[in-house]
């Protein structure tokens, strides 16, 4: 039989079996987005409706109007603003460097061994005439170091597959962070400079704590926006690889013991509540309807198994 996974389910297993039981297994998922997900979804859709040549701003006022009432307890009206300022500080920043896209959302669907491999990278651009995959992310806190990027599989595993695919060289990697930080004033100096730490928002809360639209030039985007470039070095592809074929090989949706793990439990799994019901022999399923649902199973008599 083959397995179906994708490069965020093989992660789910190795950091929790349980995890990956209840999302694949028991179809039970989290209702809410938090307020990075959300935002970080959002501006993922309106820069992918920006290099579509779409009118994002229109896009992101349907979503606005398609708020739900639990959503606004998370999203402020605020927020909406500085996601529009956000976006045109984005075509500001990078007007002078600009790629040309080839693909967007592009799927990627693979098989090897006893696998089936699906999984949608950001998109594929040229840059002069190399091509490159382009990895945006957001981010509340500091954007990764050099070495950090290193160690992330997922555009390598995808740089591999789509070499295969569309017979050309993947040149590199295009990192792109946004910063998703909340709004929080700008701290100043005695001599009223900023303190550069402190400015990671756009010129809409420039504008809004000081009444001011100079912003300043020397600081413009300072921890809002970072592009990083970085070339794939083949042997580093190679192991990046070799590892995540093995990773895939063991993944199996009968094992579910929990891996208890005080950063990863609290901070990173959607099913902190569920397993804390659990430990205290509670029943999580009186959890079903207001903090999980249990998605409902489609069957695809064409789908290959």
């Amino acid at each position: 039989m083959t397995k179906k996974i994708s490069y965020s389910s093989v992660n789910q297993f190795h950091m929790c079996p349980y995890a990956f039981h209840l999302n694949k297994v028991k179809k039970i998922k989290k209702m809410h987005k938090s307020r990075a997900l959300y935002i970080g979804s959002v501006i993922h859709s309106l820069l992918e409706s920006l290099n579509r040549g779409e009118d994002w701003i229109n896009l992101l006022h349907t979503m606005e109007q398609e708020l739900t009432l639990e959503d606004k307890l998370s999203i402020s009206e605020e927020s909406i603003l500085w996601l529009e300022d956000t976006i045109n500080g984005y075509i500001d920043c990078f007007k002078d460097d600009v790629y040309e896209v080839v693909e967007l959302e592009y799927k990627i669907s693979v098989r090897f061994k006893n696998v089936s491999f699906l999984g949608y990278v950001d998109g594929i651009v040229k840059y002069g005439d190399k091509y490159y995959i382009l990895e945006r992310k957001t981010s509340s806190s500091a954007f990764p170091k050099e070495f950090n990027l290193l160690l992330r599989e997922q555009p390598y595993i995808y740089a591999y597959f789509i070499e295969k695919i569309m017979n050309i060289k993947i040149e590199g990697i295009i990192w792109e962070f946004i910063s998703s930080k909340p709004l929080t004033e700008i701290r100043i100096k005695n001599n009223g400079e900023p303190y550069a730490n402190s400015l990671t928002s756009t010129p809409y809360m420039w504008n809004k704590q000081f009444n001011s639209t100079e912003y300043p030039k020397t600081l413009t985007y300072l921890n809002v926006f970072d592009r990083t470039i970085m070339p794939i070095e083949r042997e580093h592809l190679k192991r990046m690889v070799s590892n995540f074929v093995e990773k895939s090989l063991v993944v199996d949706s009968s094992i579910k013991f929990k891996k208890y793990d005080s950063v990863n439990c609290t901070r990173m799994c959607n099913y902190s509540t569920w397993c804390m019901y659990e430990l205290k022999d509670l029943d999580p399923e009186v959890l079903i309807g207001s903090v999980y649902y249990r998605e409902e199973v489609i069957i695809d008599e064409n789908t290959e198994d």
